[in-house]
């Protein structure tokens, strides 16, 4: 097994890979590091795995400015696309010219991104906007944002986007704030306007609430992203 560590700004990068990389890709948008979980996959599957973290979790995944909705936490920054702009322009090169050599890069079919939460959320708006990556995985990502799903069934598709897994714990839905409650019913829309452009959508109900079993249920995801 391979590794190595970069830095770009803020953001903090750990890739693990085995001799051959075959291919394939997978960017996982952390609030902190966890890759120890997930190392094995690196090896079974021929595949790279990118940790990126150190960004704001409020500001840099959120697609446009809204109301937080935790009492006294500032508003959501809404600064998606300029941490899009620097995933693209610096974070992909970082990692790929150290993986294939200066200048080289994946086929955007061989790219996955992957986020819990509102990563999970971004890791979907970005895939519309970018043409960077083939597959997605959203872990309870957040679409209850305000205007999420509205955005979403008015926007094309980019051709390289084919595969998409989605996953909620069961009994999210049961939380006292009204909008963390809508979780699971976003996400059944969000898989129903997916579907009905012709991707490839797995949706997965896990058991516990927003945050039980962070590492295993990136397993999951990992698993059926990487078949």
């Amino acid at each position: 097994m391979r590794h190595f560590s970069e830095s770009t700004g803020s953001l903090e990068i750990d890739c693990r890979y085995p001799d051959k990389v075959v291919g394939r890709v997978v960017y996982l948008l952390e609030p902190v590091k966890v890759m120890p979980g997930l190392e094995d996959f690196c090896q079974s599957r021929s595949t790279a795995l990118v940790s990126v973290f150190g960004m704001d979790w409020d500001n840099d995944l959120t697609p446009w400015p809204a109301p937080n909705v935790r009492k006294k936490c500032p508003d959501f920054g809404g600064g998606a696309g300029r941490f899009l702009e620097v995933f693209g322009s610096e974070v992909v090169p970082l990692v790929e010219d150290r993986l294939l050599g200066p200048g080289n890069r994946f086929d955007p079919s061989g790219r996955s991104l992957v986020g819990i939460s509102l990563a999970g959320l971004f890791a979907v708006w970005a895939s519309f906007l970018s043409g960077l990556f083939g597959s997605i995985a959203s872990v309870s990502g957040s679409f209850w944002y305000d205007g999420f799903t509205e955005w979403i069934g008015n926007q094309l598709v980019p051709p390289v986007v084919r595969r998409v897994y989605l996953s909620v714990g069961e009994r999210e839905k049961e939380s006292r704030n009204p909008l963390f409650s809508r979780i699971e019913g976003c996400t059944a829309e969000v898989r129903k306007l997916l579907e009905s452009r012709g991707l490839e959508v797995a949706f997965e109900l896990n058991p516990g609430n927003h945050i039980a079993d962070g590492v295993p249920r990136l397993r999951k995801a990992l698993d059926w992203l990487l078949i």
